[in-house]
């Protein structure tokens, strides 16, 4: 499902509110993907947890993250 390498636009809850974030796939082992980023620290992510909710493929671009609630 995920591409090693590719930059994925991923939507997840981060504490109280949702936020979008462009991410690069590190390692992908189902259901875990391990990501970065330039501007933050490296995430695991569990694409299973209801933290999760949705990741697109994207083009490379420069990170943006915006807070949604």
């Amino acid at each position: 499902m995920f591409e090693t390498g590719a930059t994925y636009s991923i939507r997840m809850i981060d504490g109280d509110s949702e936020s979008l974030s462009s991410w690069v796939v590190v390692e992908y082992e189902a259901p875990l993907l391990k990501l970065s980023n330039p501007h933050t620290n490296d995430r695991i992510l569990n694409t299973g947890s209801r933290h999760f909710i949705s990741a697109e493929k994207t083009e490379a671009v420069e990170n943006f993250e915006i807070n949604i609630g």
